[in-house]
């Protein structure tokens, strides 16, 4: 298991390079880049961080997170995931693995992706907050 961005990037462009080599072409991959719990390792909230970013820039693929596991053992997950979410959109994430259930977290992302400039004109902002104020 990765745990610096060093170690993340290095499995991430092993990875890539035999995709290729196999015909895979890079822009159908998402790559995990191995999300873990800051509960039993602290600074993993950053490694992931610098990782995505990295992932991202430097390689031109698409980073993947399954955003709970950076939560496992502290209280309030949610609270934990829905702040942690913004941060990995901005860093470059192109996909999250979430919690459905939670209905913040579209919010959230609804929310983030605007601030961002990645919502043109806020469209995809104003429609949430619609739905959630019709129902």
């Amino acid at each position: 298991m990765p745990k610096t961005a060093d170690e993340r990037v290095l499995e991430a462009t092993d990875l890539l390079e035999k995709c290729e080599a196999a015909g895979v072409p890079q822009t159908r991959l998402y790559i995990d880049l191995i999300c873990m719990s800051v509960a039993s390792t602290p600074e993993q909230g950053r490694e992931l961080l610098a990782a995505v970013r990295r992932v991202s820039d430097e390689l031109s693929a698409q980073p993947l997170v399954a955003l709970s596991n950076v939560s496992f053992g502290l209280p309030n997950r949610r609270l934990v995931n829905r702040t942690f979410l913004p941060m990995l959109i901005e860093a470059g994430l192109a996909a999250v693995i979430l919690d459905p259930t939670d209905p913040a977290i579209v919010g959230t992302y609804c929310a983030a992706a605007a601030l961002l400039g990645m919502d043109e004109y806020c469209m995809e902002y104003m429609e949430h907050h619609r739905r959630r104020t019709e129902s």
